[in-house]
C-alpha cells in the first residue's frame, strides 16, 4: 500500500489541492446552449472581511457537467453589469431577476469557488455581446484568413512555373459571412500554415489566383465546412502538398503581416507553441 503523500518538507504555496474532478465550464455560452439561466436571490456581505457574494439559483434545464441548485459566487465592482446596450452597476441587481454570467476563479483561490467577470440582466444585452464578438472573430478571421486543409494539387506540366490547381476544403466552425465571401470571390491567395495554424509572412510565403470552382460537399466529416475551391496558382510552394493546412484569403481580406509573436519567423520557431513555449520576436 502506497504512503499517502502529505507535502512535508514543502512550502505551503507549492503544496498541490487534490483532484476530484474536471472544472465545471464558467462560460455563458455554454450554460445557453443547455437552456440554463440564473435567478437572483441577492447579494450578501460576508461581515469579516467585507466581501460581497451573489446568491443565485439555477433555472431551466440543468446543463450537463454544468453547477447547479443554489450557488454563491463572489462579486465587486470589477464585475462588469451589462444591461440592453449600456453598462450597468451593482445596484441594478435585484432579487428574481433570471440573469446569465461568466465566472473566474475566486480571487481568493478558493477551490471550487467562483468569481462573476460578466453579469447579463436581459436578452438585450446578451444579443449585444454575442454580435461584438461575433464581429471580432470575423475580424480576426479576416487578418489572419481562413484555414483549411489541401485535398490536392494538380501540376501543369505544358506551363512554366510549376503551376496548377490546388483544391481547398475550409475548416467549420467559421461565421457562414465569412464563407459567403470566399465563395463570392472571383480570385484568392493561399498562404502557407504549420498545423499549429501558424503562417509565415502572408506577403511572401502565398501565391494567389483565380478561383475556378467551388464545391459543397456532401455530409462533410466534423470539423469541415464542406465547401471547396479550386484555385488556379501561378506558382506551387513548398507547402502546397495533399493532407497540409493552408490559409485562404480574398482581395477584400488584408493583406499586411500578421505581429510576428503571431506567426512563424524560423524553422526552429515553428512547433515552439506545440511543447508550450512562447515564440520568439522579431528584434
Amino acid at each position: 500500500m502506497r504512503k499517502r503523500n502529505t507535502g512535508r518538507g514543502r512550502p505551503d504555496s507549492l503544496r498541490c489541492a487534490p483532484v476530484t474532478s474536471p472544472s465545471p465550464p464558467r462560460d455563458v455560452s455554454y450554460y445557453q446552449r443547455h437552456g440554463q439561466a440564473w435567478k437572483i436571490e441577492g447579494i450578501e456581505t460576508n461581515e469579516k472581511d467585507g466581501r460581497q457574494f451573489l446568491v443565485v439559483t439555477s433555472i431551466g434545464n440543468k446543463a450537463p457537467a454544468g453547477l447547479g441548485g443554489e450557488q454563491k459566487f463572489g462579486i465587486d465592482k470589477s464585475t462588469r453589469v451589462w444591461r440592453g446596450r449600456e453598462f450597468a452597476g451593482l445596484s441594478d441587481i435585484k432579487p428574481g431577476q433570471t440573469v446569465q454570467v461568466n465566472l473566474s476563479w475566486d480571487p481568493n483561490w478558493g477551490y471550487g469557488k467562483f468569481h462573476v467577470l460578466d453579469l447579463w440582466l436581459d436578452p438585450k444585452a446578451l444579443e449585444v455581446a454575442a454580435e461584438v464578438q461575433r464581429q471580432t472573430h470575423i475580424r480576426y478571421q479576416h487578418y489572419h484568413w481562413l484555414p483549411g486543409w489541401v485535398d490536392k494539387v494538380t501540376y501543369d506540366v505544358d506551363k512554366p512555373n510549376g503551376s496548377g490547381p490546388v483544391y481547398v476544403t475550409l475548416f467549420g466552425g467559421m461565421d457562414s459571412s465569412l464563407y459567403d465571401e470566399v465563395i463570392g470571390s472571383r480570385s484568392a491567395h493561399i498562404a502557407v500554415t504549420e498545423p499549429t495554424l501558424r503562417t509565415w509572412r502572408k506577403d511572401q510565403d502565398s501565391q494567389g489566383g483565380q478561383v475556378m470552382e467551388v464545391n459543397k460537399l456532401p455530409n462533410p466529416p466534423m470539423g469541415s465546412s464542406g465547401i471547396q475551391i479550386r484555385v488556379q496558382v501561378r506558382q506551387m510552394l513548398e507547402g502546397f502538398r495533399t493532407g497540409g493546412i493552408v490559409r485562404v484569403g480574398i482581395k477584400d481580406f488584408p493583406e499586411g503581416v500578421i505581429p510576428p509573436e503571431e506567426r512563424v519567423n524560423s524553422l526552429e520557431d515553428r512547433d515552439r507553441p506545440l511543447s508550450g513555449s512562447l515564440p520568439k520576436t522579431e528584434k
